[in-house]
């Protein structure tokens, strides 16, 4: 087929030449024969200019039709890849096998059964919780049960016509260098997606449904990183349509936080985020937290915590007065971390083998705090909590302990249970340090001053 020349770019002709002649793209050819019959240049621009890419979080975007879009092809053929690029670095990959979770988004359901069904015909013994789950929860889920590989379905933050594919190695952190390249590399010469039903292959056993003791281990492991007694807060909750409560709550309640006011409309799974005025449901945009924020306020509660759809992310609005004080990403590190620090040093835990670990474009105040207390910062991260990760894999055999580290884009993770940031273990160490707090009549916002 002729492709206009003056109405398309080179890549974007060469992309849909091969999804309109290869058979790994055959169930979209009718669509695309009719998308370009409407001449749908600008449209066909966008959805093909390029091949999506791994990112700092995986492969994300919109979903759809073409090499620049989330959709049944991208998926599948980066499952498989992951499946592939496994095996040449475990010979016992197929059999370790991989573990799927997903989050609330609109197409996460269809699509981590898809990647399942992909997975399981390549080979591997396939693991898939039986609803949406946390990201952190994957994270710690690989680790768990042994497997070489993970797989999340999300698109974390972004808006209801998103999706993606996080993938994670053995270590349970998420892909870094040569693996990213390598699915990605591996995925683009993939001539066919292998492919086998979903239910037979559960009914034959090829696909394993994950029992509640994976739940229960993962909230478990979250809530032992508590390092106080005081619980005396009021919570207002939200998990803003998303996986939040799945981890954060139940890690709260675990923990023996009892006075938790949950944003009711907003603990609907829903990939519309319908209660969200702008559609992002990310804890960074204040929108975001509207209705945890009025029901703080409303209820002369003393902190809402919200999470962003994975659960990975997590947002913290102080009552001041009869005013909300939005914390930062930078600002909930400083104080989960002063509070993790000083907590252990009290029970004289702390030693100089103990580490903290940071993004390089995360606030210095980290290392002023690590300083004070004695503990080694590591700094220099590249964005993405991924480099912390493969730092705890790189210090698993060294004699030194981590204890926890944060990102200005508001990731925290408390101990190394996982190896992704959790809003879990974010929510943990600040609600405890909000009640400790209120029996010397302050806030968490009265502390960071006092910090600064």
């Amino acid at each position: 087929m002729k492709l206009p020349s003056d109405k398309l770019s080179k890549q974007a002709i060469h992309n849909i030449n091969k999804w309109l002649t290869e058979p790994k793209y055959s169930e979209y050819r009718s669509e695309l024969e009719e998308m370009i019959a409407g001449q749908r240049w600008q449209d066909l621009e966008d959805a093909f200019f390029k091949v999506i890419e791994f990112g700092t979080g995986g492969r994300r975007g919109t979903t759809g039709i073409g090499s620049n879009r989330i959709n049944r092809v991208t998926i599948g053929e980066s499952a498989q890849a992951l499946c592939e690029c496994a095996k040449t670095f475990d010979e016992n990959a197929s059999k370790k096998g991989v573990v799927i979770a997903c989050d609330t988004r609109l197409s996460s359901p269809e699509l981590s059964e898809y990647a399942a069904s992909v997975c399981a015909a390549n080979g591997f013994k396939t693991y898939i919780f039986d609803s949406f789950r946390s990201a952190p929860e994957l994270s710690f889920a690989v680790r768990e049960l042994e497997a070489a590989v993970g797989i999340v379905i999300s698109a974390s933050h972004n808006p209801p016509a998103d999706n993606g594919f996080k993938a994670y190695w053995s270590d349970g952190g998420q892909l870094v260098y040569p693996h990213d390249k390598g699915v990605l590399e591996k995925a683009s010469g993939i001539p066919k997606i292998n492919q086998i039903d979903f239910g037979q292959a559960v009914k034959d056993g090829k696909i394993i449904i994950i029992s509640r003791k994976v739940d229960d281990a993962y909230v478990d492991a979250a809530a032992n990183q508590s390092e106080g007694d005081k619980r005396d807060v009021n919570i207002v909750y939200s998990p803003l349509h998303g996986a939040g409560q799945t981890n954060v709550l139940p890690v709260l309640k675990k923990a023996g936080f009892k006075s938790i006011s949950v944003v009711e409309e907003q603990m609907i799974p829903d990939g519309n985020f319908p209660s969200i005025e702008n559609g992002k449901p990310n804890p960074e945009e204040r929108a975001a937290n509207d209705r945890a924020v009025a029901q703080l306020l409303a209820e002369d509660a003393d902190i809402a915590i919200t999470n962003d759809p994975d659960a990975d992310r997590i947002g913290v609005i102080v009552r001041q007065g009869d005013l909300p004080v939005y914390l930062n990403g930078n600002q909930s590190a400083v104080l989960a971390t002063e509070y993790a620090l000083r907590k252990l040093s009290e029970k004289s835990k702390l030693s100089s083998k103990h580490f903290i670990a940071k993004t390089i474009v995360t606030t210095d105040m980290l290392d002023a705090i690590a300083n004070k207390y004695g503990v080694m910062t590591y700094g220099n991260m590249l964005i993405g909590f991924k480099y912390i990760g493969e730092l705890l894999l790189k210090k698993e055999l060294m004699d030194e302990v981590f204890v926890i580290g944060g990102e200005e884009s508001y990731g925290l993770l408390k101990g190394n249970y996982a190896r992704d940031k959790d809003g879990a273990t974010g929510a943990l160490p600040l609600a405890e340090y909000a009640a400790e707090l209120k029996l010397e009549g302050k806030t968490l916002y009265d502390r960071l001053l006092e910090l600064y």
